[in-house]
């Protein structure tokens, strides 16, 4: 700790001596050590505040108060918000972030303070200014309608959020006006961020409307969201994850007791396993297909539905148990359709002679089976609040590490394992914060932006990405080498988007940065964006480094993707591939061994066979 006081003391000496840019550098140096004895951190703490205060840094001075007694009266209407907060007045940090003309942030502050009418004027307000915003720029340049489709995205969740404060006397129609509203807007950003190429923020907004389908009980705008997340993840050969996403749809489906919705995705999703060759998961679907059309007949007759319409349900369970040697349950789905109030006595005759055909017969069928029955979604993110924020934040720095400051505050262990964060996030905010004062071309500029990224790539939190995004573009090939490095240790799928296009760059050095941080990506999360580098990246070394990650995840994606470089890709990148297996020597049960004997069985020629027999080790 002895050098972060020396630190300390040598900033307060430049400050004094009106030395400011050499003065912070010195002074975020001693704030970044944050695993310090408390005594030790609280001495330096003391300086810090006299040498911000020498500079005259009002916005330093109120961040270094949240650590003992927060002072509103130290900066601007933000910092005086995030002070009332902290001194547990949500409603004065609603009017001092309104003040500041952050609405969102006012807004999320009157929720808190149990305000849903000034909560849904300010919500009502955001959504105004975003609706003209977007219609003013539907047809723009590339990065002009990027931010349209974002902003479409946004008042998508604002609308969403005007719906949740509606006035009690009036919410189910307001409620379903906004809610209505804010499909709309989800499903025009959608469109938007598709016809854009940009497939992930699609995604995203399929997935926002799926959220807020659950959340309002909107069982449309649930399956809307869901399928169209589906289609997605089809188009973009991401198997397992369009599995996945089956499981949580079917599951969904089910909460909201339709049952039929739920056969008919399972059914889907059983057409899709075939299609993938996965026997397992293929008789797994079809028999949950099953099971979901005989307990939607069993709901319609004991609602009282239509016969015609229950006997349909019975008829398609029954189809399938016999599509799956499952002859004894078809006996018992007959009897059952056979019993069905108001029948035409000649469909239950007709119901009861095959019943009596099967009697004795027994379910038989594959034993390799893999059911993987109904996986429930889990809690969903608040994305109406939560994006609506990051969205707001734009990207700054100082304003992400206070909401990370807050809630380590809030943490249920606030006085031990939140510590370090809490300190963390207090140092990647007076890097912030010195970062906004100081011009960013400069070589104290370039210097602090350099620091800035070192302390966010401390905090591995997903909100930081928009601040890392944001450095992205700065004009220091250094400091985007740094965001580069920095994304290779977050462990977030948008990390890897942020290094697609830090890979276009320029700049060697980025490029390098680049390079080293793609290899690193070794999770399964990472294989749609590695796949996309091996295939896209207009540097030979990034390529290579996407297939030495894929190398090494052992999912069927990944696998198919390195297996399909060996049997047709060039001379270099197959090298890259065999070289990462030397290293690495495949499991004999891995996805990869599997498959790649798979490919031998289908036949390849001599010397492909020959390569990726001594590649897999088979």
């Amino acid at each position: 700790m002895s050098d972060a006081r020396d630190a300390a003391q040598r900033g307060l000496v430049l400050a004094r001596q009106g030395n400011k840019n050499e003065a912070l550098l010195h002074l975020l140096a001693a704030a970044a050590d944050v695993d310090a004895d408390p005594r030790d951190y609280d001495a330096v703490v003391r300086v810090l505040v006299e040498a911000y205060r020498a500079l005259q840094r009002p916005r330093e001075l109120a961040t270094l108060s949240w650590l003992e007694t927060a002072d509103p009266k130290l900066a601007g209407p933000a910092d005086v918000a995030r002070a009332h907060r902290l001194l547990g007045d949500e409603a004065a940090a609603a009017r001092s972030f309104e003040e500041a003309g952050m609405l969102a942030h006012a807004a999320v502050c009157r929720e808190r303070a149990h305000d849903p009418g000034g909560a849904r004027a300010l919500w009502s307000r955001l959504a105004h200014e975003l609706s003209r915003n977007v219609d003013q720029e539907r047809t723009a340049s590339q990065d002009r309608a990027e931010r349209a489709a974002e902003r479409a995205y946004v008042l998508g969740l604002v609308r969403f959020d005007v719906a949740r404060n509606a006035p009690r006397e009036s919410r189910d129609k307001a409620s379903r006006e906004a809610i209505v509203a804010a499909i709309g807007a989800l499903e025009d950003a959608a469109q938007r961020f598709e016809s854009l190429g940009l497939r992930e923020r699609a995604f995203d907004a399929y997935q926002a409307m799926a959220a807020i389908g659950e959340n309002s009980r909107t069982f449309e705008h649930v399956v809307e969201g869901r399928v169209n997340s589906i289609r997605i993840l089809r188009e973009d050969h991401l198997q397992q994850y369009a599995l996945s996403q089956y499981d949580e749809a079917i599951a969904v489906a089910e909460a909201h007791h339709e049952l039929a919705a739920a056969a008919e995705l399972a059914r889907e999703a059983t057409a899709y396993a075939r299609g993938l060759g996965a026997a397992p998961e293929t008789y797994g679907y079809a028999r949950r297909a099953m099971e979901l059309h005989a307990a939607a007949g069993r709901l319609l007759a004991r609602n009282g539905a239509p016969p015609e319409l229950t006997e349909n349900a019975y008829l398609a369970a029954i189809g399938l148990s016999a599509e799956l040697d499952l002859l004894g349950t078809a006996a018992k789905l007959y009897t059952e359709a056979a019993a069905i109030p108001d029948l035409d006595e000649a469909r239950k005759a007709r119901h009861q002679r095959a019943a009596q055909r099967l009697r004795g017969a027994v379910d038989t069928g594959p034993a390799d089976v893999r059911d993987r029955g109904a996986r429930p979604a889990g809690a969903a993110l608040e994305v109406w609040t939560v994006d609506v924020i990051e969205w707001e934040q734009a990207g700054r720095g100082e304003e992400i590490a206070a909401e990370i400051y807050f809630d380590a505050v809030h943490a249920p262990n606030r006085g031990g394992a939140s510590l370090p964060a809490r300190r963390r996030a207090i140092a990647a905010r007076l890097a912030a914060l010195a970062v906004a004062g100081i011009e960013p071309d400069t070589t104290e500029g370039i210097k602090l932006a350099e620091n800035l990224v070192a302390r966010l790539a401390e905090m591995v939190d997903y909100r930081v990405m928009s601040a890392l995004e944001a450095l992205a573009s700065h004009g220091s090939a250094s400091v985007r080498a740094r965001v580069a490095e920095a994304a290779g240790t977050m462990p977030f799928k948008r990390s890897a988007q942020l290094l697609r296009r830090a890979a276009r760059d320029d700049a060697r050095d980025v490029i390098a940065a680049v390079g080293k941080a793609v290899a690193r990506k070794q999770s399964a999360v990472f294989v749609d964006p590695l796949r996309r580098l091996a295939r896209e990246a207009q540097h030979a070394e990034i390529r290579a480094a996407a297939l030495r990650a894929l190398s090494s995840i052992d999912n069927a994606e990944a696998a198919n993707a390195v297996l399909s470089v060996l049997e047709a890709g060039a001379a270099e990148e197959r090298l890259a591939v065999v070289e990462a297996l030397k290293r690495r020597r495949p499991d004999p049960n891995s996805q990869l061994v599997t498959l790649g004997r798979e490919r031998l069985a289908r036949g390849l020629s001599a010397e492909v066979a020959a390569e990726l027999k001594v590649a897999l080790g088979i």
